[in-house]
């Protein structure tokens, strides 16, 4: 009956040890999601979607100095630096 207990305490041990992974992805998963988050929401500042003349629709971007808007210059450039690194990594 020993090894039966064993085997189940073994069993749960790791199961605890998968959770506890687990766990840590998930949290690694959240930040990522509220950077990208916070990334689309300084996007959508400078995002604007207007009408042409002949009727057609389109979205067009304000620029974005680094000498006016210095806090969000810096996070959209750091941002594009981190998805050249990406696809330097591919």
């Amino acid at each position: 009956m020993k090894t039966c207990e064993e085997y189940v305490l073994k069993e749960l041990e790791e199961a605890k040890a998968k959770i506890c992974e687990l766990e840590k992805e998930k949290e690694e998963y959240l930040r990522a999601s509220q950077v990208f988050m916070n990334y689309l929401h300084v996007l959508k500042k400078y995002m604007h979607e207007a009408e042409g003349p002949s009727g057609l629709r389109y979205i067009f971007m304000n620029y974005v100095f680094d000498e006016h808007e210095k806090e969000d210059f810096e996070f959209l450039r750091a941002g594009m630096a981190a998805l050249e690194d990406e696809e330097d990594d591919d």
